[in-house]
């Protein structure tokens, strides 16, 4: 390198513009002599100084556009950003480089791809090919090529009228705020965003969803119910529930019964945020148990038994647990419905009933709230205080005849001092004494009340919770202010039945609590929280009202339900102080109070509520907007819902017509028509369930325009009720299926081969409906295990197949590596596909190992080398390592250019496996180690390749390649003898 080229270079830095542009200038016209000093400085950490050297190489260098095509898909950022900018420059100056670069982008991998939108974004005034080369990169498989696309469209100002396309280039721009505003014109991009990979970008997609009107939307958003992914349920979940509307709400119900019981438990608490009302007892209970409010379960009384008892069949633990303690806390009537269905219900069932009272036996069949009310019922018979009445009811808690016969004696006397020793001695009896204390609290003498109080409350000190919580039941019925300090404190209970237990016990207090409560609501401990909020909201006092609407702004989820489950509760005695608070909330609140304050409102049902919601409508804040909104929007449904009871108790044709969700005008009609026409026919018809034919004839028979209309519109809403109808069919198929497999599923561990076989055999006969059941099996089953369901999935064919892929894609780890191993034994296109693309942009390395190694030996797929090039760029060494070995193996010539790359690692082992390889490929090797000695590898990468060309006794016999191997051997006085070709 010259003096005055050095000097010219120097200049390039970023400083005097003249002087720059002189030395551009300068470069321009020394040409090629300088080229190899410009390519080195293309590698520059400082940007003006790629570009100035990309503008000097864009003028001369069109000839030599392959050099910088490979750097812009395989170099180093920075060398890649200077090749960006060189073509940029050649296509400038009028290179021609459509073709290759049309080609990179649809043939490349993702770092080509990548590399062309890089270059696109700098060119000036860009044709629209390339324009549509970026348009094109927008819906690319690979979430940084869309990104890098959208950065170049913005850097070239590109915009267009199309808010379609505008959408698609603000999913690629992840500018997740354009899109969600884009409304209807979002959902073509939304529905190719949700088959990305990426879970990050499916989650931001179904909050967008939830603020997008129409039917599409709706059915999109249901569909990301069913993602194999959990974190996407459990968003899709919110976004549904953020809609709150009704149709919505009872596809979302379904979500409770989910394989993970984390999806389940949210389901649970969107439903009750949204307002939802369960549509059955089954659902009730099963929302309760989900949400651990075990105690509302409890005071639906008998209503709940066969939903709890249903529920003991459940596969998951946590819910088996809550449904068994509930049964147990309502004593005696469970204990005997478990008896009756001990023998009736399926094989699940049955075991966890034997579970259920097993637990029963362990404890004690009737806990102490039931044994103490049926006690004292029952005990109201007899005398107070005579020995037969105390005797019962020692007998009825479960003191044998020795102690109740010396108890009774002693508590019927009249000796106050032996009866107060007797009380003491109670105190050490735990759990089954708290019902006799009870009965004591009703004798007319002062100390004897007092004693049985503070053993009350010494007993709620218990190590056993069931004392605990029956103790302060018993605290509740006294409500006496002195228990009010100890009952309090159980707030921070490590159970949380005896803490639901003092919330209500506190509230039977009334107002004198709260003075005890108030500064709780803002305890470090949110289970204290949210047990005096629930105490609050039981008490009903005016003056509680300001504490729950600060803890609307509390930091945990469960803590702001309870608040605003406790000022719903306020509601009911104090709506008007409630209504002010609110009005005070609109103007001066926070989004979460004003949000909190909506929900409140959105669960009344007094039409008093609208004009407060109204205030909403105007607030700064758009979610606060849009949830104001659709209460008015749920309101206006529950007045027409009204207004239809109303005709249906006037008129019982008109009732049944009503039934298929007629509109205001067919209504009208059918109105005029009950009370007016005497068409005894037509109203028969119209009152049953109408075929095609009865239909049509009645649109003939019309004898007005009015009357025709009416008709027609019953004949759209039959399409709708049979949709309604197969939907229905179908969920209870998949639920029959689910059952069906869960039985069938024992037989698959059998040790007999013949039993295994049978109910291998049955399952495959259900075919895709047992799909998700065995997923879900398999999900937490043994490995071994594991690979069993994946066989029988892949028996049951394209469904259960299908069903693979989805894990493969989203599953959890140990599945995924199980179906890598098994689901190219199908042999299935669809399966090589999904594996082929899984290689590709798989992160995980056990799961990248297990596919490439599947890919290898169980497929014979022209793409085998390709997927084990990919595997090389893998950043752990086990799959790269993996990777080298097979295509080592493989002899496919296809395999060559990747083997060659292995020579620039800087493992010696990986380089040494491909060195020996590509000896045995010999001539047809050649070709492409002479390219790669001539390109920009490292001078380590050039020795190895000059190696390999001895190993296979290969000298080039052209004196330019010649002067190349001179160079990577290091053979400097051959290489000065060749001349010119040196340089």
């Amino acid at each position: 390198m010259n003096e005055n080229t050095a000097e010219l270079l120097n200049l390039l830095e970023p400083g005097n513009k003249r002087e720059r542009r002189s030395a551009i200038e300068g470069l321009e016209k020394i040409g090629k002599p300088a080229s190899l000093q410009l390519l080195n400085i293309l590698n520059s950490e400082n940007p003006d100084i790629r570009d100035g050297a990309a503008e000097i190489l864009g003028t001369y260098s069109a000839g030599d556009i392959d050099t910088f095509l490979k750097l812009l898909a395989s170099g180093k950022k920075n060398a890649r950003d200077g090749a960006a900018r060189t073509i940029a420059y050649i296509i400038g100056n009028d290179g021609k480089i459509t073709t290759p670069l049309s080609k990179m982008i649809r043939d490349g991998t993702p770092e080509a791809r990548k590399g062309a939108a890089i270059s696109i974004g700098y060119i000036h005034y860009p044709k629209a090919d390339f324009v549509n080369m970026l348009l094109y990169m927008l819906k690319d498989d690979e979430r940084e090529v869309r990104k890098q696309a959208a950065e170049s469209l913005k850097k070239l100002n590109w915009t267009s009228v199309n808010p379609v396309e505008m959408a698609i280039f603000y999913m690629a721009d992840e500018d997740w705020d354009k899109l969600g505003k884009s409304g209807p014109f979002a959902l073509e991009a939304v529905k190719f965003g949700l088959n990305n990979p990426d879970s990050e970008v499916r989650i931001k997609l179904a909050g967008i969803l939830a603020g997008t009107k129409g039917n599409e939307s709706k059915k999109i958003l249901l569909s990301i119910l069913g993602d194999p992914d959990k974190k996407v349920r459990l968003a899709a979940i919110d976004a549904v529930a953020e809609t709150r509307d009704p149709e919505l709400m009872n596809y979302l119900a379904g979500a409770m019964y989910d394989r993970d019981y984390d999806v389940r438990v949210e389901t649970s608490w969107a439903l009750r945020k949204a307002g939802w009302r369960p549509a059955s007892y089954n659902e009730k209970v099963r929302a309760l148990i989900l949400q651990g409010d075990l105690r509302e379960i409890e005071l639906m009384g008998r209503t709940a038994l066969t939903p709890l008892i249903e529920s003991l069949g459940d596969t998951d633990h946590n819910i088996r647990k809550n449904s068994v303690k509930v049964l147990y806390s309502m004593g005696k009537p469970a204990y005997e419905a478990l008896r009756q269905a001990e023998n009736k219900s399926s094989p699940e069932i049955s075991e966890g009933i034997q579970e259920a009272l097993e637990y029963f036996s362990t404890n004690e069949k009737e806990s102490a709230e039931k044994t103490g009310s049926d006690s004292a019922s029952e005990n109201e018979i007899r005398e107070y205080n005579s020995r037969d009445y105390w005797h019962h009811a020692f007998i009825e808690n479960g003191y044998n005849q020795e102690m109740a016969e010396r108890f009774s004696a002693s508590l019927s006397g009249e000796d106050d001092i032996i009866r107060i020793t007797a009380i003491e001695n109670l105190k050490g009896h735990g759990k089954r004494a708290i019902p006799i204390m009870i009965l004591l609290l009703n004798d007319e003498k002062e100390n004897v009340k007092t004693v049985a109080i503070e053993s009350l409350v010494k007993t709620i000190e218990d190590e056993h919770h069931e004392v605990r919580r029956a103790s302060a039941y018993a605290l509740g019925k006294i409500r006496d202010k002195g228990t009010l300090p100890v009952l309090v404190r159980h707030f921070a209970d490590p159970d949380e039945n005896v803490r639901n237990e003092c919330s209500e016990s506190v509230a039977k207090m009334g107002n004198i609590a709260l003075p005890f409560i108030e500064n709780l609501v803002s305890h470090n401990d949110p289970d204290v929280r949210i047990a005096s909020l629930r105490a609050l909201g039981g008490i009903s006092d005016p003056s509680g009202i300001p504490f729950g609407t600060k803890a609307l702004n509390d930091s945990e989820y469960n803590v702001r339900i309870e608040a605003m489950d406790a000022l719903v509760r306020i509601s009911g005695f104090m709506f008007n102080f409630l209504m002010n608070e609110i009005q005070r909330v609109s103007i001066q609140g926070t989004k979460m109070e004003k949000l909190g304050m909506l929900s409140v409102l959105s669960r009344l049902q007094d039409l008093k509520i609208v004009p407060v919601v109204k205030r909403f409508l105007a607030d700064d804040e758009e979610e606060v907007r849009r949830n104001a909104s659709e209460i008015l929007k749920v309101y206006r449904k529950r007045e027409i819902k009204k207004e239809k009871d109303r005709i249906r108790e006037y008129s019982r044709e008109t009732a049944d017509l009503l039934k298929r969700k007629l509109s205001q005008d067919e209504i009208d009609e059918l109105i005029h028509r009950s009370a007016y026409v005497s068409n005894k026919n037509t109203t028969e018809l119209l009152g049953k369930k109408l075929n095609q034919d009865e239909i049509d004839d009645l649109i003939k028979r019309a004898s007005s325009e009015k009357e025709e209309n009416a008709a027609k519109g019953i004949k759209k809403q039959l399409t709708q009720n049979e949709i309604d109808d197969l939907i229905k069919k179908e969920l209870a198929l998949k639920k029959k299926a689910a059952m069906e497999v869960s039985m069938l599923i024992v037989g698959l561990k059998s040790s007999d081969p013949a039993t295994e076989s049978s109910s291998t055999a049955k399952i495959i006969k259900i075919g895709e409906p047992a799909v998700e059941p065995l997923l879900s099996f398999m999900n937490n089953a043994e490995p071994e295990f594991q690979a069993k369901i994946a066989e029988i999935l892949i028996k049951i064919g394209k469904p259960g197949i299908r069903g693979m892929i989805r894990t493969l894609n989203y599953g959890r780890t140990e599945m995924r590596v199980v179906i890598a191993k098994t689901i190219l034994k199908s042999k299935d296109p669809e399966a090589v596909n999904a594996a082929y693309d899984r290689i590709k942009s798989e992160k995980n390395p056990e799961v990248r190992k297990a596919l490439i190694l599947a890919f290898t030996k169980d497929s014979i797929d022209k793409r085998i080398p390709d997927a084990l090039h990919s595997a090389l760029a893998d950043q752990d060494p086990g799959v790269k390592t993996l990777a080298v070995r097979l295509l080592a193996k493989i002899k496919d010539e296809r395999a060559i250019g990747p083997l060659v790359s292995v020579l620039n690692y800087s493992e010696d082992t990986l380089a040494d496996l491909a060195y020996d390889s590509l000896v045995g490929y010999g001539k047809a090797a050649q070709p492409i180690l002479l390219k790669e000695l001539k390109g920009n590898g490292s001078d380590q990468f050039r020795e190895r390749i000059a190696a390999t060309m001895d190993k296979m006794q290969f000298i080039p016999a052209d004196s330019s390649d010649i002067a190349w191997y001179y160079a990577a051997k290091g053979r400097w006085d051959e290489l000065e003898k060749s001349g010119d070709y040196a340089l």
